[in-house]
């Protein structure tokens, strides 16, 4: 992933420094995934637009490399509200529910 497959996603810059892969579709970024630091948590995310959907492999083979970024350390996740599947997702590549916040349902990876 670079900066340019960040910002053309986003519609600008990205807040936090990230590692990660892109998606690409009949040239547009239709996905981003990977890990982040937030107030010093290694944070897992995987965000994907519409017209990525109808690809499931595509989104589990990205899952799985964002699991491979964790790189032995460990990590969390929050599943967005906003999308149904993110539970059920996230424990189906490893990550171990702990709880909730107000931004949805957290995860851990166990490096």
């Amino acid at each position: 992933m670079t900066m340019a497959h960040a910002t053309e996603f986003f519609g600008h810059k990205p807040v936090h420094t990230m590692r990660g892969y892109a998606v690409v579709l009949d040239g547009k970024t239709v996905a981003l995934g990977g890990i982040h630091y937030q107030c010093g948590v290694l944070c897992a995310f995987l965000e994907i637009k519409d017209e990525l959907r109808p690809y499931k492999t595509t989104i589990a083979r990205m899952a799985l490399k964002i699991r491979d970024v964790f790189d032995g350390k460990e990590g969390m996740a929050v599943a967005s509200p906003n999308e149904p599947t993110a539970d059920r997702f996230l424990k189906w590549i490893g990550f171990e529910h702990i709880g909730s916040c107000a931004d949805g349902e957290v995860y851990k990876w166990h490096g």
